[in-house]
């Protein structure tokens, strides 16, 4: 159990002095977090089943729809009954693409066990910038009255010069005006291009409308440019406590084993540890079981309480369109990238040291390629051995000569060579963690996978 943070305790010392009465403080944070879920209102939809999307730069996702032969079509989420063994439909997420394969929509829908059909529960439509970067999203509900779907919120984002987010506009929708502004996001980054922090100001009606920090995300990196930890302070005035953070921990290959978060105890007022996720791989490299445990500080062990059992179908997750997007709005967390499409999620429960079926999310993909790319399907390539120590080979038929550029996960990069198929390329001299490949042919991509080095 860690101690008070040197903020906290200052903090408290303050209160005391000042004959503040310590719940005034949890007002304030039940202020702060109902500020903080409007804003993240739109990233609900993939977090029901647990189940977290590896933050994907936009450059990456659009060189992955060029290639892409398939795309998510649906989400399915289920619960297990015990009494009859069977499962239950609960929501479900449909997607929506045009011609160029860009996720222009997606639609949750909830299961009627009354009528046995599914009914629209809420929409997001997105935006998108000329040079195919998303602009906009705008958030639909159902209406409790009539069941129709109506307008809720709307973000908007801005990018700076070298195209990263600068800032994300939140508002909702009111009758007296079309659009009413409620917060922003701000974004910070270090010389390699990762957000080191992110702001939540909130726009407060009572401070003469203007925008106060109310929140603010903190990240710190490893030297392999891996998010290290995660951290959240709520902000009033002068004074800020730190009221979660998440570590994280990777094997020698780079590869996430396991992340702990503590949080603010809002009764003793001491950062205390609450909760970890344990990761095991198969033996292609992709997450095959995630297990949740709690903190029990009178026995002071973990507890296990969920687990998650992935399964994957033989498709390159490189062939696949996966939106991606909501990354870009909520917290970027260090999460892990797939090499293959996840086709089903089963969730277990630990009730009285015995693991029970409790839900499952399963994915539906289906076939469908840009129409403005499609000739550059062509090129089927293939990338072994991966995961890499010393040489890896990339095959392909079609081209004679083409461009290979790597980038670290940071978008730096770290190789640039001209390469023929079949031919030997070393790799021994990068660190260990996940590349970028790319193959281009006349400055057109007509490859982008990845690459583990070890």
């Amino acid at each position: 159990m860690k101690n008070f943070t040197f903020l906290s305790l200052i903090l408290l010392v303050a209160m005391v002095a000042s004959g503040q009465e310590i719940n005034n403080l949890q007002q304030k944070i039940n202020k702060l977090q109902e500020s903080y879920s409007r804003f993240t209102q739109q990233t609900k939809h993939f977090s029901k089943a647990g189940f977290q999307i590896a933050p994907v730069n936009y450059k990456n996702v659009l060189l992955k729809n060029a290639l892409a032969e398939q795309k998510l079509d649906s989400v399915i989420y289920q619960e297990f009954t015990l009494e009859n063994e069977t499962w239950i439909n609960l929501w479900k997420d449909e997607y929506q693409y045009n011609s160029e394969m860009k996720n222009t929509a997606w639609v949750e829908k909830e299961w009627n066990t009354t009528t046995s059909a599914w009914e629209d529960i809420e929409k997001v439509e997105l935006d998108f910038t000329d040079d195919g970067k998303v602009n906009a999203m705008n958030i639909y509900t159902q209406d409790e009255t009539t069941g129709e779907l109506i307008y809720l919120n709307r973000t908007v984002a801005h990018y700076n010069p070298a195209g990263r987010l600068d800032s994300v506009l939140h508002y909702e929708a009111v009758i007296s005006v079309d659009w009413k502004p409620i917060g922003k996001q701000v974004y910070h980054y270090n010389e390699s291009g990762q957000v080191v922090q992110m702001d939540f100001e909130s726009l407060e009606e009572d401070e003469g409308e203007e925008y106060l920090q109310t929140m603010r995300f903190v990240y710190t990196y490893n030297d392999a440019g891996q998010m290290e930890t995660s951290s959240m302070f709520f902000i009033d005035g002068e004074m800020e406590v730190l009221f979660s953070e998440t570590e994280f921990f990777y094997d020698d290959s780079g590869r996430l084993i396991a992340s702990e978060d503590t949080g603010l105890n809002l009764f003793t007022f001491m950062v205390e540890l609450s909760s970890r996720t344990d990761y095991e791989y198969n033996s292609t490299g992709d997450v095959s079981v995630e297990t949740y445990s709690y903190w029990d500080p009178e026995t002071e062990e973990w507890i296990e309480e969920q687990k998650f059992e992935y399964t994957y179908s033989n498709t390159s997750f490189s062939e696949v369109i996966f939106p991606s997007y909501l990354q870009f709005w909520g917290v970027n967390e260090e999460t892990n990238n797939f090499n293959y499409a996840v086709t089903e999620i089963v969730t277990s429960s630990n009730l009285v040291g015995e693991w029970s079926l409790t839900d499952r999310t399963m994915f539906y993909y289906s076939e469908g390629t840009a129409t403005s790319t499609r000739d550059l399907t062509k090129a089927q390539v293939s990338v072994y051995p991966n995961p890499a120590s010393d040489n890896i080979t990339l095959k392909w038929h079609g081209y004679d000569i083409l461009s290979l550029e790597v980038f670290h996960m940071t978008g730096a990069k770290v190789m640039e060579k001209q390469i023929s198929s079949g031919m030997d390329i070393p790799v021994s001299t990068l660190t260990n963690g996940m590349y970028i490949l790319k193959l281009l042919n006349d400055n057109q991509t007509i490859y982008s996978g990845k690459l583990i080095k070890r």
